[in-house]
């Protein structure tokens, strides 16, 4: 266990009652590495919670891509949710068994992770959509803010 770093941002049931933590690191080699040095854009809302969150996290405090969005709906960046029956009802709760904090100190399941552009879906584009019959979420569409944001910026960097 290593002393909690200085400086964070940490709520204060954690600066005033814990003094260690433990600090999980995971290391991936590629089998087959691609070679491509472009940039990444991961999109993101409120909709991405839980492993997706993990993942989202990891890209954000390694720099590995830019987070284009809104910010996303937390809780990923713990181990697996721990389960506990109830010994009167015999019902299954399930539940975090650890605080997942992000690089800032900050408790994830509280702040989420915010995009590094925060762009939100138009309402002209998202009524564009309804008129045309396109079901938000189910399919690609011309009228994705969020998307052609990004589309639009990949053009401007060519």
């Amino acid at each position: 266990m290593d002393e909690l770093p200085k400086g964070k941002n940490y709520p204060p049931e954690i600066a005033d009652q814990f003094k260690y933590f433990v600090s999980l690191t995971e290391t991936v080699v590629p089998h087959n590495p691609v070679k491509f040095k472009g940039k990444i854009y991961l999109l993101i809302d409120g909709g991405v919670y839980s492993a997706a969150e993990s993942f989202a996290s990891f890209a954000k405090s390694t720099g590995w891509a830019t987070l284009v969005g809104t910010t996303t709906g937390g809780d990923g960046i713990i181990a697996d949710p721990a389960l506990m029956m109830l010994p009167n009802s015999g019902i299954v709760v399930r539940f975090s068994s650890s605080m997942g904090l992000n690089i800032d100190g900050t408790v994830n399941e509280e702040y989420h992770t915010t995009p590094d552009m925060y762009v939100e879906q138009d309402y002209e584009d998202f009524q564009k959509q309804i008129e045309n019959n396109e079901v938000p979420l189910q399919e690609i569409s011309q009228y994705d803010t969020v998307l052609n944001t990004v589309l639009n910026m990949i053009e401007k960097n060519r």
